[in-house]
């Protein structure tokens, strides 16, 4: 096999230096080849099996490494005898004994009736004079906000305000509006006004000046930032009328 190249290498050697005279670039590439030919001559060897392959295909052909991982992988039977075990765990006991109390009931006072009634509302269940709470008025919006009232802006008033705190009604009947109310804090500071066209105004307005219990809260104070006036929405509770109660 190393005599078949060397043969066709000289011969394409000399075959190229011929053709030079004629075409020199073809005969440079002939000549090119036969110095190839005779450089993988030199790669040529045996293999085990006797024959004739190149030096990168023996190498390739060699007995494979044995992997390390797998090698780790392999146990004993040994190993296999006595597995792991992980530790006991020690779970509490559950206390079965008759004394365990299985069903609790509730038996709950008028008082405390009361109380969930106020805790769900924000208003207790019946005012100072027994009398009962009606529906409320959830998230009533004010009017007149920024209107100053006997010289107090009502804006500084709201700035001091917090939520779920008690507000007051102030009864301020005017010629063209008999019915108006007045929102003021505890110390008597004006916040803004009921509205004109709110469905229950007139129905307020009569009852405080019944003198039947009114109450309210401050549900939500919006606004107040970036050069934004401050805004009110309040809670109201109505109760029964002392008359009403009367047979």
């Amino acid at each position: 096999m190393k005599a078949f190249y060397l043969i066709s290498g000289i011969l394409l050697i000399l075959l190229g230096l011929i053709l030079i005279i004629i075409n020199p670039l073809f005969g440079i590439l002939v000549i090119i080849f036969g110095i190839y030919v005779l450089y993988i001559r030199t790669k040529l060897i045996k293999n085990d099996a006797g024959k004739w392959v190149f030096e990168s295909k023996k190498q390739q052909s060699a007995e494979p490494v044995q992997d390390k991982h797998l090698s780790s992988l392999s146990t004993t039977r040994d190993d296999l005898k006595d597995p792991p075990t992980s530790p006991a765990i020690e779970v509490p006991s559950i206390d079965t004994s008759d004394d365990v109390e299985k069903e609790k009931k509730y038996n709950y006072s008028n008082e405390e009736v009361r109380q969930y009634v106020q805790s769900l509302t924000g208003f207790p269940e019946v005012d100072e004079h027994g009398m009962k709470i009606l529906r409320t008025l959830d998230d009533v919006p004010l009017t007149g906000v920024t209107k100053e009232y006997e010289g107090v802006n009502p804006q500084d008033t709201i700035e001091m305000l917090s939520e779920g705190e008690e507000v007051f009604f102030k009864r301020v009947p005017m010629k063209k509006y008999p019915d108006a109310i007045l929102v003021v804090d505890c110390n008597d500071n004006p916040i803004g006004w009921i509205p004109e066209d709110f469905a229950y105004q007139e129905d307020i307005a009569k009852r405080l000046d019944d003198g039947t219990t009114v109450k309210g809260r401050v549900s939500a104070i919006l606004g107040g930032y970036n050069g934004k006036s401050y805004g009110v929405r309040i809670d109201i509770a109505r109760y029964t009328k002392k008359s009403a109660t009367k047979k």
